[in-house]
């Protein structure tokens, strides 16, 4: 999609640009292991990168080197099995405390209120949210589904459907909708027109200004709490995991 292409392409320039004007390397077939190393140096030491933007764009070199093993260019991957940098677990979207809980849902209009729900019980992304249409809420089968061309995975999948979500759902109305609707859009209601990319964060920082709330408590924050919640109330980690949509337990 456009947005991955953009991504491919700043990375790569980046690279190419580094490989040009400090180490004279002008060939795929040239860069060599010890260079994808001395790359990761250059990008933590001299660029300061967080590891997670070092381990984004190793990963994104990673994936054109096999293609270009995969048209016989290359014979071997110079970035596979390098040393990155350790990521470092922070605070950014952590979980409500009950008090915040009852705060946000005081302050909250009934279509937020269902937005935050939604994130809670699904552990859906927002961006995600703005793409599904009536026609993926399965309430006869209590899945929801995620296309694999709005998946930030690329993979379609189906997330469950508590019933506290699905009583709120049926209040929401989505049976009385065209299933070709959007599920959520700036009507407060399913409607032809989709959610800008950002409209729900923005409205909803909006009450976390108001409530002088900390910036780490975000919209997202409502899919760690779900996650936080459930297992303290002894939800399985696998059932975990396949609600977040995780490649392993491990992740979840």
């Amino acid at each position: 999609n456009h947005k991955g292409y953009n991504n491919y392409s700043s990375i790569s320039r980046k690279w190419i640009n580094y490989t040009e004007e400090l180490i004279s390397i002008t060939t795929l077939q040239s860069f060599k292991k010890s260079d994808a190393q001395k790359y990761i140096d250059y990008m933590q030491n001299i660029e300061l990168l967080s590891a997670v933007t070092i381990r984004n764009r190793v990963s994104v070199l990673k994936a054109i080197f096999n293609k270009a093993i995969d048209r016989e260019l290359i014979d071997f991957n110079p970035f596979e099995r390098l040393k990155l940098p350790k990521k470092i677990i922070t605070s950014k979207n952590k979980a409500y405390n009950h008090s915040e809980i009852a705060l946000v849902k005081k302050e909250a209009n009934s279509f937020m209120w269902l937005a935050c729900q939604f994130i809670y019980y699904t552990y859906i992304r927002p961006i995600e949210m703005t793409r599904l249409k009536v026609e993926d809420v399965l309430l006869d089968e209590n899945k929801i589904r995620i296309k694999g061309e709005d998946s930030k995975n690329a993979t379609t999948a189906f997330i469950v459907i508590p019933d506290a979500l699905k009583t709120q759902l049926i209040e929401y109305g989505v049976k009385d909708f065209p299933k070709s609707y959007f599920l959520f859009s700036r009507f407060e209601e399913p409607s032809m027109t989709p959610l800008s990319k950002n409209h729900l964060a923005k409205k909803y920082k909006e009450i976390t200004t108001k409530l002088n709330f900390e910036k780490d408590l975000t919209l997202y924050s409502w899919k760690h709490t779900g996650v936080v919640n459930a297992y303290k109330n002894g939800v399985d980690i696998k059932a975990l995991q396949l609600q977040c949509r995780h490649h392993s337990v491990s992740q979840t």
